[in-house]
């Protein structure tokens, strides 16, 4: 709600389409989390947001993701086979499996799908990557 605020009265007060390349820059120098370049930071400082999440809930989360979202399925592959991970995205885990011609995409675009509830079984029963992507597959 913040940014889309922040962005809004940007484009407002400058009067800027959506599209405009400022408008994306601010957008994505939102997601960058470093203290000294954090537009949310600087807000936070200025009492401009309020805070939902304490900061221990915040730190805890860059290595524990929530179980009931996909993100929990994205961590626990990046743990559980950290070199055949090619890439990681929201929306997607890129596989090198050992023997395969190609990469192997994993698409993950319900948010919902990938908990632990939903995997948790199939992720145990995978003991390196080329099982997992048969169980996905299969």
């Amino acid at each position: 709600v913040a940014k889309h605020q922040l962005l809004e009265r940007m484009r407002s007060r400058e009067n800027l389409p959506w599209e405009h390349p400022r408008l994306a820059a601010l957008d994505l120098q939102w997601s960058d989390l470093r203290p000294e370049r954090s537009v949310l930071a600087r807000l936070v400082q200025a009492g401009a947001v309020e805070r939902l999440v304490p900061d221990h809930e915040v730190a805890a989360a860059e290595h524990t993701p929530p179980a009931d979202t996909r993100a929990w399925f994205r961590g626990q592959v990046v743990a559980r086979y950290p070199g055949q991970v090619a890439a990681a995205s929201w929306e997607s885990v890129v596989l090198d499996v050992p023997g395969a011609a190609t990469l192997t995409r994993v698409p993950m675009t319900d948010p919902l799908r990938g908990t632990r509830e939903h995997v948790g079984a199939l992720l145990d029963g995978a003991p390196d990557v080329a099982a997992l992507v048969d169980a996905l597959t299969g």
